[in-house]
């Protein structure tokens, strides 16, 4: 939700520009998945009739991904934006919530032995896992959880007119400040 969240705010800032190029990443990495169900040879099941319309179409989709690749300088290993997640929250003002939250529950969500530390206590007598709750880490999980909705339906709201803002108001009144 953090990355959802800074994506959108960081669309926010120059809305034009930063959609039509998501919106083109999008459809330039799609191309992964066609390129995915014909090396796995996914439509085995169709008949040919229909297996031959769906490989002139792909034919034509990767062109256009290979297309839209080359006007917006998109690579498939590179983020959408051109930058890095760390440079998009500088930019929207997150970079504490970068630094803070946002690395530590990467850590926990994509484990690796620096994160394990604080899951795991040391002693004499050995290694036992700290059961402990962590009762202070999911409060402020939450609650940036509970901000990031409330920006990401403050986006669509603007952008779709929905007419919500007495309720988003409200919804952000709740967001406890720390």
């Amino acid at each position: 939700m953090f990355e959802a969240a800074a994506n959108i705010l960081w669309i926010s800032k120059d809305p034009a520009p930063r959609l039509t190029r998501f919106v083109a990443f999008l459809a330039f990495d799609s191309q992964k998945y066609r390129d995915a169900s014909q090396k796995w040879d996914a439509m085995s099941h169709l008949s040919a009739k229909y297996r031959q319309r769906i490989e002139q179409e792909f034919e034509q989709l990767k062109k256009e991904a290979k297309q839209i690749g080359d006007e917006f300088g998109f690579k498939s290993y590179e983020h959408w934006s051109g930058l890095s997640l760390k440079t998009m929250c500088k930019e929207i003002g997150w970079l504490e919530r970068y630094d803070f939250l946002y690395k530590t529950y990467s850590d926990v969500s994509h484990s690796n032995i620096i994160s394990s530390n604080k899951y795991l206590k040391f002693s004499e007598s050995g290694v036992r896992l700290n059961r402990e709750p962590q009762g202070d880490e999911c409060a402020m999980c939450l609650c940036e959880a509970y901000y990031y909705l409330w920006a990401s339906f403050s986006f669509l709201d603007i952008f779709l007119n929905l007419g919500m803002e007495s309720m988003l108001e409200h919804a952000y009144s709740r967001i406890p400040k720390t």
